[in-house]
């Protein structure tokens, strides 16, 4: 597997999106935001912009 990093200033899901679009990524991994009681059932913002975005597959990791 072939994986690479690219540091971007900026809106964390817009730079996602635009290295991924840029490098023709096949899939984007991201975590999910830590929330707690009924919130914890929704995404964060950034895992969610992304996954409605991307262009491609997007793998949301559960980090809490």
């Amino acid at each position: 597997i072939e994986t690479s990093t690219h540091a971007r200033e900026g809106d964390p899901a817009d730079a996602l999106l635009d290295v991924a679009e840029e490098h023709g990524a096949d899939l984007i991994v991201v975590g999910n935001k830590g929330m707690t009681g009924a919130r914890r059932f929704l995404l964060g913002s950034v895992p969610n912009n992304v996954s409605h975005n991307a262009p491609c597959g997007v793998y949301i990791v559960r980090t809490t």
